[in-house]
């Protein structure tokens, strides 16, 4: 189970970091299945399956900041499951960040 969104979210970020949580967040992987003739089925970065996951927190290819690290499921889910303030921001704003740069938003 979640964490609620930290009191300090607005209201959006707040619904952002729940559909994170609950794996509904909009990404090209979920795009594909409802709509597979106006999104494809691929990272724009490195060809594999662009799940949430993938997008959010496991492509190296794209962003600078995770070139260098291991970004484990692990990770992912302490992030999710986080109950502090700035790591909920941080994931509701990178979310958004690489869903607009993968065409997604």
């Amino acid at each position: 189970m979640y964490p609620v969104p930290h009191k300090n979210l607005s209201s959006m970020e707040s619904a952002a970091l729940r559909r994170l949580q609950t794996n509904t967040y909009t990404n090209l992987h979920r795009l594909h299945l409802f709509y597979p003739t106006a999104y494809r089925d691929i990272c724009p970065w490195c060809g594999t399956t662009p799940t949430l996951f993938h997008i959010t927190w496991e492509c190296t290819q794209h962003n600078e900041e995770h070139h260098n690290m291991n970004n484990t499921e692990e990770q992912w889910e302490a992030l999710l499951s986080s109950s502090a303030f700035e790591d909920q921001l941080w994931l509701v704003q990178r979310a958004e960040m690489m869903a607009r740069a993968s065409g997604a938003l």
